[in-house]
């Protein structure tokens, strides 16, 4: 385990940016996500079949995500759709 510098949060070795606060120990500075860009999308909700918002990015950390992690690599942004009749959420991969 290891402190964060900005936020006293303990954080696991293997990750590369704080938990709590997104400081990032490589960068040494915190990770600031952009604001989301709400627009539709010619991406349709599976289950109303309406158009998807676009929400922005999201960033995933560490290991406890089970069969993701290889895919996942911890920082690895994925682009964020919500479905504005049901809540339904969808992650797609940076193009």
């Amino acid at each position: 385990m290891k402190t964060c510098p900005h936020c006293k949060s303990e954080v696991d070795n293997h990750f590369e940016s704080c938990w709590n606060c997104q400081y990032s120990f490589k960068d040494q500075k915190i990770y600031v996500a952009p604001e989301p860009e709400l627009t539709q999308t010619d991406i349709h909700c599976l289950r109303c079949h309406v158009p998807m918002r676009y929400y922005g990015v999201f960033r995933f950390q560490g290991y406890k995500l089970g069969d993701l992690r290889e895919l996942l690599i911890d920082g690895k942004v994925l682009r964020q759709y919500n479905c504005p009749n049901c809540g339904k959420v969808e992650f797609f991969l940076p193009k």
